[in-house]
């Protein structure tokens, strides 16, 4: 990553938006976080079918729709998800053998309703675009369990606040 481009677009008219600062660090100690856990990639496939999806939408929103997107497609928004996988016996051996079924996704617990919706929106224009082999091949996901990755200092349309005794 070169720090030196992202650090540039941080500025408006010379001075720091302090909170666009902050949140550069933060996003890079997350990426490296990542990377050590072996999950960054999978963040960024995510990441990478949503800004796919808004892209085709894109033409159609009004700008507060824009900004409103734009605010939350980051990384730090995206579940980590894990592949998914029933036992089932095999009728030839009758051995019992792993059979993948699909995504695991880890809900985010301080992610509201409205993000919630708004990934959905764009993961369903993202499967509407796959060719039709590429659609019967696509595995579908499924809540498999809770994420315990910190809130983003992002907007509050988007995620929930701590209580006030955190």
């Amino acid at each position: 990553m070169d720090c030196t481009l992202s650090l540039v677009s941080i500025y408006e008219g010379g001075k720091i938006k302090l909170s666009q600062f902050n949140r550069y660090f933060k996003t890079v100690k997350e990426r490296n976080h990542r990377i050590e856990r072996g999950t960054n990639d999978k963040h960024k496939e995510k990441l990478e079918r949503r800004l796919s999806g808004y892209e085709r939408i894109k033409e159609k929103l009004t700008l507060q729709e824009k900004k409103t997107y734009d605010d939350v497609l980051y990384l730090e928004y995206m579940s980590s998800e894990e592949s998914d996988y029933e036992d089932e016996e095999d009728p030839i051996t009758g051995e019992t053998v792993k059979r993948f079924v699909g995504y695991a996704t880890r809900k985010l617990p301080w992610e509201r309703t409205r993000l919630t919706n708004l990934k959905c929106k764009l993961d369903k224009v993202h499967v509407q675009n796959l060719t039709p082999h590429a659609r019967q091949l696509f595995k579908p996901t499924h809540v498999g369990g809770v994420s315990s990755r910190p809130r983003p200092g992002g907007p509050s349309w988007a995620v929930r606040q701590p209580p006030a005794d955190e």
